[in-house]
């Protein structure tokens, strides 16, 4: 039901059932809060009994005493496949009497009206809508690639836009887009990968060589948030780094691994370093190939929000001495636990990137932080000098390892950062590169 629900509420999200789920299984926030759906799978019964009552009311006090929403509940409605009869009626009316929103109760019409409208989601899961949707994708390749056949531009029209309809009506997880090049899909820099997967909604690219030599380029977007919980893109490989690639530094392939795993860093791979390699997708664009090259991440963190600090360096005395704000713009995690905040000087004098690594074996965190002066030609002086002023206290010696607390951010958003975070490991300290 959770899915039939998304289909026309691509916002709306879903929590796992626990004893800790505010009494919410599907949640589509508006510009108040939220509009919260209780599912129940109830069925073989024309009345609610009341062991079934029993689980309903539990429900709906979590909603009222501790959603473990951000916002307000603006209105609440009890999913269930079975219509009221009378004595529901009045048991569901003194149930809601109290809540300060607006909450109803969506039946066995409800159900059939949104499995009507949405057959594909029925298909998809009770039928043969699967093998139907692979077909499709199958049929988009052989109208590309059949040879010798004169055709002109026009003539491909409905039968592309046919299948664009099929392809996108058989699938209740992913929507598809399609196009055609004359040039290869050329390797992705991390930056450009970044700022292409950050298009909402795009979690895929297939790319495949037409007979032509031309390609056919395959974008997978996901309908609603959790739709690669439902329909999971899967896949293994081994990553092999070269003899030659690892010398020791902070710009090799060995450490740019390395900052992947523990922080979620984009880590660009030259061909040959990924091998082995298999993914798992819907549509029939599962794949395996014996050597690749790619791109992996940004892991961002989507809990995250861009905000504003108060940077400050303080002395041994704890007075402050020198502060600006930081625009914090993106977090990312790794897969060891590991997280790294990066921002920018308000004024544009220095990029701040704050690692941290959880605890081990019960001894204290690790983290980092690195602070790089930027190329500020023709930048205001005075936007620049809060910054300059930072960077030259952190660069004198009685400062950068001497003082109690050397970066305090102050904003709600963030606990302070204390010097103890470094303490674990002197080279820890933080430092700047020009």
């Amino acid at each position: 039901m959770a899915v039939l629900l998304f289909q026309e509420r691509p916002t709306a999200w879903r929590r796992r059932p626990s004893q800790g789920d505010g009494g919410l299984d599907v949640g589509e926030p508006n510009a108040r809060g939220y509009h919260v759906y209780q599912i129940k799978g109830f069925s073989e019964s024309r009345s609610i009994r009341s062991s079934r009552q029993r689980q309903v009311r539990e429900s709906f006090e979590r909603i009222l005493d501790d959603s473990r929403l951000d916002r307000h509940v603006t209105g609440w409605s009890l999913v269930a496949p079975i219509d009221q009869t009378s004595e529901d009626e009045e048991w569901f009316r003194e149930l809601t009497a109290r809540a300060p929103f607006p909450c109803d109760w969506r039946g066995q019409l409800f159900w059939d009206s949104e499995a009507a409208k949405h057959a594909h989601v029925i298909d998809y899961y009770l039928r043969d809508g699967k093998g139907r949707l692979e077909e499709r994708v199958r049929d988009l390749r052989h109208l590309l690639e059949q040879p010798g056949v004169p055709l002109r531009a026009v003539d491909v029209r409905g039968t592309l836009e046919g299948l664009r309809i099929a392809i996108n009506r058989a699938d209740p997880h992913y929507r598809y887009e399609f196009s055609t090049s004359a040039t290869a899909p050329q390797p992705l820099q991390e930056a450009t990968a970044s700022q292409l997967l950050q298009e909402p909604g795009l979690v895929m690219i297939s790319a495949w060589q037409l007979e032509d030599g031309g390609y056919l380029f395959i974008r997978v977007y996901a309908r609603y948030p959790q739709a690669t919980e439902d329909a999971p893109i899967t896949g293994s490989m081994q990553i092999v780094v070269p003899r030659g690639n690892r010398q020791p530094g902070p710009d090799s392939l060995e450490a740019a691994v390395q900052n992947f795993l523990d922080f979620g860093r984009g880590l660009e791979l030259p061909h040959g370093t990924i091998q082995d390699l298999v993914t798992r997708a819907p549509a029939g664009l599962s794949t395996e190939v014996p050597t690749a090259a790619g791109v992996l991440g940004p892991a961002y963190l989507t809990e995250f929000r861009p905000h504003d600090e108060r940077f400050q360096v303080v002395d041994g005395t704890g007075t402050a001495i020198a502060e600006t704000t930081v625009h914090m713009t993106a977090a990312t995690g790794g897969s060891r636990g590991g997280v790294e905040v990066v921002g920018v000087d308000a004024g544009g004098a220095f990029d701040v990137r704050i690692q941290l690594l959880p605890l081990q074996d019960q001894g204290p965190g690790m983290g980092r932080l690195t602070i790089s002066g930027r190329d500020f030609v023709g930048v205001a002086v005075r936007h620049l000098l809060p910054g300059l002023r930072v960077m030259e206290a952190l660069h004198a010696p009685m400062n950068s390892c001497g003082a109690r607390s050397l970066v305090r951010r102050s904003s709600p958003e963030w606990c302070c950062l204390q010097r103890q975070l470094f303490s674990s490991q002197p080279d820890f300290c933080p430092s700047w590169r020009q």
